[in-house]
């Protein structure tokens, strides 16, 4: 087993807490996550590999940035084509008129010959037998 030994540096409390979230993400203790970073930052071989690598981070991110501008273009591209464009109206189909439907009108039918007035049924000299239930007579 490797031989270890205590140290007490003092950090603030926003830094302690993002150790510990840290280390709840990873699945390992603040130990193990302090000595790992202590190795990695003091065995740097000089600032040209640190710099090399914030180099090729940026050419990542640049030739992504590059591939999402090329689709928003094409998506921006489409959605003018459809706004530009509206759809016809579908034709309505027309309406037929009166006489194309059922003829022309014909004139009205002439009265009989001889009849002056109109018919009027004959009046009743008593009334019905339910009719005197509704209806209240004067005697």
């Amino acid at each position: 087993m490797a031989r270890t030994q205590q140290i007490n540096p003092r950090i603030s409390a926003m830094a302690r807490d993002l150790l510990q979230q840290a280390c709840e993400a990873r699945g390992c203790s603040q130990s193990d996550l302090v000595e790992s970073a202590l190795t990695a930052f003091l065995t740097q071989t000089g600032e040209g590999e640190h710099q090399t690598l914030v180099l090729q981070q940026l050419t990542v991110l640049e030739e992504t940035l590059t591939g999402i501008v090329g689709l928003l273009q094409t998506v921006i591209a489409r959605l003018e084509g459809q706004v530009s464009a509206p759809e016809p109206e579908p034709e309505k189909p027309p309406i037929a008129t009166y006489e194309q439907m059922y003829g022309p009108i014909e004139a009205a039918p002439q009265p009989f010959i001889g009849v002056e007035t109109p018919w009027e049924p004959p009046q009743q000299s008593r009334p019905g037998r339910l009719r005197r239930w509704f209806v209240r007579e004067a005697l």
